[in-house]
């Protein structure tokens, strides 16, 4: 799958919006399904919904943004501009870089079985948050056994940096060292990751599923 990002490229004042336009037609004639941005990224949620909406392409593309604030009640304000500026639904909501997730995964459930989310997730591009990243995964399997008829199968997204942990995990998952890859992990019965071997093994079953 194709993405466009949005930080810096979208984040423009309202004279410049028709070019964002231009960029994301190019984009979706090229072959791109997938959209990213954040709250941390000032204007760009906002200029690209109406990008969206201008070329009618909103139905076409998947929208991933994020949760960027300390506060639960500031990310509930983050997700209602959200769906106003993309037609009710976020495809992707993540927490950026871990901010305050232990306070923001309850309330992103109940988004998430209402309907207004459709995968919940979190990232962080450090390695040293990768342990940290495995914990969110835990607790959020641990929260599903603990109520499974209201999770029925459980699905997470993160940027991870596989490929640091050694060369066998690099083989597997074939990346150069340091490479950036936006994974959709979906596991029922299955445990979390302990490991960054385990995780790039869950990499590869979600591949030759795909």
């Amino acid at each position: 799958m194709i993405g466009l990002g949005t930080w810096n490229v979208f984040d423009v004042s309202s004279r410049h919006e028709t070019e964002t336009v231009a960029v994301l037609r190019t984009h979706v004639d090229g072959g791109t399904r997938l959209v990213d941005s954040s709250p941390m990224y000032g204007r760009a949620e906002g200029v690209l919904g109406r990008a969206l909406a201008a070329l009618r392409v909103r139905v076409e593309v998947l929208v991933a943004t994020k949760i960027w604030t300390p506060s639960p009640d500031e990310g509930r304000l983050q997700l209602e501009a959200q769906l106003g500026a993309f037609g009710g639904r976020v495809d992707v909501e993540q927490i950026h870089n871990l901010v305050a997730w232990r306070e923001h995964l309850g309330w992103l459930e109940v988004e998430r079985d209402a309907g207004r989310i459709g995968l919940l997730g979190a990232t962080h591009y450090r390695e040293d948050a990768f342990d940290e990243l495995v914990a969110a995964y835990g607790e959020a399997i641990a929260r599903a056994k603990r109520d499974p008829d209201s999770h029925p199968q459980l699905k997470l997204t993160t940027n991870l940096r596989i490929g640091l942990e050694g060369r066998e995990a690099r083989a597997r998952t074939r990346l150069k060292e340091g490479d950036n890859v936006f994974v959709a992990l979906s596991w029922s019965k299955h445990p979390a990751p302990q490991t960054y071997e385990e995780a790039a093994d869950k990499m590869d079953d979600c591949r030759a599923s795909g």
